[in-house]
């Protein structure tokens, strides 16, 4: 079977696509992608999952991530539970911490986080992880909570936040960063090919050469471009290490 695009982690529930959904679809049927659609609330994890049930090339995530942490109960972990047993899903998140906005203590944030690692456990699945400013406190937690497969989504940290995740075996993903930051393009050099993903993080962060526009999952093709020209790759190396590497942890059904 020929390589596909799998963009890893994309947001088509986002209401930037409210107008035209269908069309961002079609494209991403016309470039034979897969995409897998990322929840962070509960409203946002049910909508992914009704789309992963409509085309057999989008799969879904729920999770709640730190803008949730000011509502955790037993209810909304419940449902969240009960969504994560639903079938076309593929890992929890997104999840994780975020001290640069501060939408909830540091506290909470780390409450609703290690919830969902247990939640992720318990159901043998990756986590989705968004890390910003809080790099130190995942990285514990998850070796605190003995989380052993994941990814942290849309890296652009540094060095030592580098190798901290590479030594707890998650995947690092690429988003569109990586076409106008120097400093990333330097430091993917150092990700081993077996832990790299790609991602759009749509309907955010679109890549040059549409900085600026609402990004989705078409624009991936871009990332995977400049990736390759940074590694000095061909483009389809990067499409068959991104997929190979999509596939062995979200599991995805070819």
């Amino acid at each position: 079977m020929d390589t596909q695009l799998v963009d890893t982690h994309a947001h088509l529930q986002s209401t930037r696509y409210n107008n035209d959904l269908e069309s961002v679809i079609s494209r991403i049927q016309q470039a034979n992608m897969k995409v897998i659609v990322i929840g962070w609330d509960l409203e946002s994890s049910q909508r992914a999952i009704e789309l992963a049930s409509q085309y057999e090339f989008i799969y879904a995530t729920v999770g709640l991530s730190h803008y949730s942490a000011n509502e955790m109960n037993d209810d909304l972990l419940n449902n969240l539970s009960q969504l994560a047993q639903k079938e076309g899903l593929v890992a929890i998140g997104e999840t994780g911490l975020d001290y640069y906005r501060m939408a909830a203590s540091i506290t909470s944030q780390q409450r609703l986080f290690r919830s969902q690692i247990q939640l992720a456990l318990s159901l043998s699945l990756p986590l989705v992880i968004h890390d910003r400013d809080a790099h130190k406190d995942i990285v514990n937690i998850l070796k605190e909570e003995e989380a052993h497969e994941g990814v942290i989504h849309c890296f652009s940290g540094d060095e030592d936040m580098l190798k901290d995740v590479l030594d707890i075996d998650f995947y690092i993903s690429l988003s569109g960063i990586i076409t106008f930051s120097k400093p990333l393009a330097q430091l993917i050099k150092q990700i081993p090919l077996d832990r790299l993903l790609v991602e759009t993080d749509s309907p955010y962060l679109a890549p040059v050469p549409k900085r600026g526009k609402r990004n989705e999952p078409s624009y991936l093709k871009y990332i995977v471009q400049k990736i390759s020209e940074i590694l000095d790759l061909t483009y389809e190396e990067v499409v068959q290490i991104n997929e190979t590497n999509a596939n062995n942890l979200f599991k995805l059904k070819d």
